[in-house]
């Protein structure tokens, strides 16, 4: 039995998630800050899920989320080839957003700057009852670094100071429950937002309901966030990155879990929840789930960052001198170290993401660093590759097998590759899994991934246990053509994607609003990096299939293999075809 909410439980398989969220509450937790803030019950934004109000949230925004639905009934749908998620209003709806922004004058207007101050008042008393220890140690405050709040030092720090540790068991440490991973096609952020929603919905409501009434919120940038206020500008991101199959797959991943819940949330309320919990996550655990820490969320990115998150384990069960026995590690805290000497009032900032990849920040926070906007910034692609695959591979339980002795599985593995770092043809003979580059990395997981056919004897089990360590040499002339083309059709595709999105910008009247012109500029530039790495990498292995075809000099391991067991044969040709 699994209790997800107050007073239910989930006997078996049986029940429907829509069971699972406690009925939505009146507007209640924002009524302070409006009052503060001046505004009238109306002006709030309510839905039937989150409760949350203009003053608390800070968006200065002019009418109601149901304003927004007046034009007709939103309508799922998939597009680009059934990747690509769009959602479709009817004519009265755009036409009435348009209104708002003319009204809305950009900038922080007069309600919105009463909103702002609600919201760091909101927050800061929220994080004075709850985190009362960070409290002391730093304040809350409109951020210079990025939009919404911030973390501000409260006295001045040294280099290597822990600003203050979060425990894993403490209640403002959220972690996704593993029961509600497994339900939902989100995953690990859909666990959160489902914890995050049924916390607003308690009554009383819960910690992370009163942190989503003091202004918690995702950026209105968000992908997940535009596919309903933008669905074109949404689908121009996840174009314009190597990282948009993530990010259409999220969006179709939204329409799985609301078959799901059944009616327990809307499609507005499930996508602004997956987005606050994706943009909030700032730090993971060492198998990548996400945690949402409250107050550590506050730390902007910064270019310059003065600290950094550590996620700290300990050591349970070891033997009685301390090592031995069934030792194994348990998450412990979370911890924000100074990596400077901060001085009081120094905001503070940290790196969210250890790759130089703009299109990762758009995906998962729903911004564009300045650092990657730049005409000299370093750009960085990801190409993703299976080693395996069930449907197609006949030989996927022994390849199956082989990963799982070396600690990897048959998922598709990700390879970052960035013009920091650089990108070199691939050269794996004698070196070590965990020594090799990048290109090195792919190229094993490619050639495993082809192993068959003429080469289909080293899956046999008198050489499957060397099998992993015969990828890391060139096994054979049709394994390395193989390899090589699937680097070369994979970089096509993503070249073609970026070439079609230029072509239809191009031939696109629809005008961009101003306070969106930053984020498709950023997508210009992601679009530009990534094509020219692309180009380098497709380059790279068009040369690899040029000498796989063309270079009569070069021996494959089968080719050593066979010269080793008949000395005699001629040298060159087939060594296959000598066996047969």
């Amino acid at each position: 039995r699994l209790s997800l909410a107050p007073g239910r439980s989930l006997p078996g398989e049986n029940r429907g998630m829509e069971r699972l969220l406690p009925p939505a509450p009146q507007p209640r937790l924002a009524a302070a800050a409006q009052a503060s803030a001046g505004l009238r019950p109306a002006e709030a934004i309510t839905g039937s899920a989150l409760t949350t109000g203009v003053a608390s949230c800070g968006l200065g925004s002019c009418g109601s989320r149901q304003e927004a639905r007046r034009g007709g009934r939103g309508q799922l749908a998939t597009a680009a080839g059934g990747v690509a998620l769009g959602l479709h209003f009817g004519r009265g709806s755009a036409a009435g957003r348009r209104r708002r922004r003319k009204q809305c004058p950009r900038g922080l207007t007069s309600r919105a700057a009463v909103a702002e101050a609600a919201s760091v008042e909101a927050m800061a008393s929220l994080l004075s009852r709850q985190v009362p220890d960070l409290v002391r140690a730093t304040q809350v405050g409109v951020s210079r670094e990025g939009g919404g709040l911030g973390l501000f030092a409260s006295r001045s720090f040294s280099e290597g100071d822990v600003i203050h540790q979060w425990s894993i068991d403490s209640d403002v440490v959220l972690q996704p429950k593993e029961a509600l991973e497994d339900k939902l096609e989100s995953g690990s952020f859909g666990a959160l937002a489902f914890q995050v929603l049924r916390s607003s919905r308690t009554t009383p409501a819960g910690i992370w309901g009163e942190w989503v009434a003091a202004g918690a919120r995702a950026p209105p940038t968000h992908p997940l966030k535009l596919l309903l206020s933008s669905p074109a500008l949404a689908q121009q991101l996840w174009s314009s990155s190597t990282c948009g199959g993530r990010m259409s797959a999220a969006a179709l991943h939204l329409r799985d879990d609301l078959e799901m819940l059944k009616g327990g949330a809307d499609l507005e309320e499930w996508a602004e929840a997956i987005a606050l919990v994706m943009s909030r996550s700032i730090c993971e655990t060492m198998d990548g789930k996400p945690l949402l820490v409250m107050g550590l969320d506050l730390v902007q990115d910064g270019d310059y960052p003065n600290v950094k998150i550590q996620v700290r384990y300990e050591q349970i069960n070891k033997g009685p001198l301390g090592f031995g026995g069934d030792a194994e590690s348990r998450l412990a805290a979370i911890a924000l170290v100074a990596v400077s000497d901060i001085e009081e009032g120094e905001e503070l900032t940290t790196r969210y993401s250890g790759y130089s990849q703009a299109g990762k920040y758009v995906e998962r926070f729903g911004f564009v660093p300045k650092r990657f906007q730049e005409s000299l910034a370093d750009g960085c692609v990801e190409l993703a590759f299976a080693p395996t695959d069930e449907d197609e591979d006949w030989g996927f339980l022994p390849k199956q097998s082989l990963l799982e002795d070396l600690g990897l599985t048959t998922e598709p593995m990700p390879f970052f590759f960035s013009t920091e770092e650089g990108i070199n043809p691939p050269s794996t003979e004698g070196v070590a899994w965990e020594d090799m580059s990048t290109v090195d990395r792919m190229t094993v997981i490619l050639r495993l991934r082809h192993l068959g056919g003429k080469d289909s004897f080293l899956l046999d089990s008198v050489y499957v246990a060397n099998a992993w360590q015969n990828c890391c040499s060139r096994i054979s002339k049709e394994n390395e053509i193989a390899v090589a083309k699937s680097v070369i059709e994979e970089c096509d595709r993503w070249l073609a994607r970026f070439q079609n999105l230029e072509e239809k910008l191009a031939d696109s009247s629809d005008d961009v609003d101003d306070d969106m012109r930053e984020l498709t500029d950023a997508a210009a530039t992601m679009r530009r990096m990534e094509t020219e790495l692309l180009v380098q990498l497709k380059s790279i292995f068009t040369q690899e299939l040029r000498d796989a075809n063309m270079l009569t000099s070069r021996k494959y391991w089968v080719d050593r293999q066979m010269t080793d067991i008949f000395p005699q044969k001629p040298r060159g040709g087939d060594a296959m075809d000598f066996m047969i």
